[in-house]
Parts: C-alpha cells; structure tokens; sequence
C-alpha cells in the first residue's frame, strides 16, 4: 500500500484543490448511499444543504489513500421530502492522481401516512476501479417506519443498466435495505443494511453496511466517521468480490 505523509497530503490538497470543486459540479460517489443522517437534517429544518471533504483508507480492489468531496441539498413541506445527494473520490496511487468513481442520487418520498411512506428514486454511478463505466437506475417502493425517529425499513423494484468492460447488462432487482438512526443532543449514530437481489438470479446480489458517527461543531460544522462494508456476489472478471473503506469526514452546514 502507497504511503502518504502528512505534508503530501496537504500538497495534495492545495495544489489540486481545484479538482474538489469539480466534484460539486461533475457529481460522483458510493454505489448504494446512507440517507438516514440527510433525512434527519431534513427533519429538523425542512430544508437543508451541506457539503463535506473526508480523508481515509480503502483495501481490496483499490488500496491506498484518497481525497473525497460531497454535496447534499434537500427540502421537505409535508407530505412531500426531496433530495439530491452527489459526491466524489479522488485517489494518490503510485504519485498520481486517478478519478476513481462518480455518483449521483436523487430521491423523493410522498408521506401520507406516518408508518408508510412511498418513495421514487434514480443514481447514475461510475467507478473504473471496478471495471464499471456507467450504472443507471431508477426505482420505487414503499418506506416503512418500524420505530418512530429509530427503525425504517425499505422495499423497492429497481431497473438497472450497466456497462462493464464494454458488455452492456440490463437487470431488474429488488432493492431492501433495514435503516437504525439514533440522535443524542450533538451526536447521532447511523446503520443502514442493503440487499440487493436480482428478481431472476438471487445467486447475483449486492450487500452494503453503512455505519455513521457523526458529532456537531457548533451551528454550522460537524464532523464523522463512516465504516462501509461493500460486497458483490458476481463482480466483473478480474474484480474482488468485496471492499471495505473508512471515512473521516468534515461537514460545512450551508443552511
């Protein structure tokens, strides 16, 4: 694994600082994303806007040490919740610097009810590193409140198109993920759970565990740490089947 001190780490960063605001307007990120601390935000506030940067360590199909920026902006005027959640990664491998995925997730709840709440979705995702060039999807399902402020869980059909190492797949899958939130006065805990089958193939599915700590800093900033577990039961040729990456991040609150 490439060794980065301290000091190459902050020229990473202030001479390629213009490529953390390209993520803003380019949109990458994480193949299946953790929305339960957005949601809180927006529950809170009714609208909501942050960008964060992290820093962390990654191993399996791709070792090293990377660079990230994300940006989310949501609103919610009952019954409706929307919002938009976009990142990217940028790698040091061997002295250089390598774009390593792109992903764009936009979603919106309709919220009737206070146990069930339907939802419509889509994501547009790349990530070389996996041999995957371009994913897109789209989605609905219903959201149910298990516990209130605590336990959700979501159930969703899901159209996907890929294009891995030139071979385009086009699959329907059933989309589940089980979420816990937990809130206490400046810090909040979060763990969400996907599974992924195809309808006509359960053998091919993806898993993904997501856990957040994230701990206010005053009115505008917060802080986090984020621990990923990422597994496909049939990832390309010549792909690992399952990645781990830890996140530090740092969030600036926009309003």
């Amino acid at each position: 694994m490439p060794r980065l001190g301290l000091h190459r780490l902050w020229t990473l960063f202030h001479m390629k600082r213009w490529f953390a605001l390209g993520f803003l307007v380019t949109v990458p990120a994480h193949g299946i994303v953790n929305t339960e601390p957005l949601r809180y935000d927006l529950e809170k506030d009714h609208h909501a806007g942050k960008i964060s940067g992290s820093f962390g360590g990654k191993d399996g199909n791709t070792r090293g040490l990377f660079l990230d920026m994300s940006v989310f902006a949501g609103f919610l005027s009952e019954p409706h919740l929307g919002f938009l959640d976009a990142s990217g990664e940028y790698a040091q491998f061997d002295g250089e610097i390598k774009d390593q995925n792109s992903f764009l997730h936009l979603r919106y709840n309709y919220r009737p009810l206070s146990w069930m709440h339907p939802e419509v979705f889509g994501q547009l995702e790349t990530d070389r590193f996996r041999d995957l060039k371009l994913r897109a999807l789209i989605g609905t399902g219903p959201r149910f409140v298990l516990v209130k402020e605590f336990l959700f869980f979501g159930s969703a059909y899901m159209l996907e198109h890929e294009t891995e190492n030139d071979e385009k797949i086009l699959s329907h899958r059933w989309s589940n993920y089980l979420s816990i939130y937990w809130n206490l006065d400046e810090v909040t805990v979060a763990n969400t759970f996907y599974y992924q089958p195809r309808f006509d193939k359960f053998s091919d599915y993806r898993l993904l565990d997501s856990a957040t700590i994230e701990t206010e800093l005053g009115k505008r900033f917060s802080s986090g740490v984020s621990f990923v577990i990422k597994s496909d039961s049939q990832p390309p040729s010549g792909v690992l089947s399952l990645d781990w990456e830890v996140l530090n991040t740092f969030s600036l609150h926009l309003f």
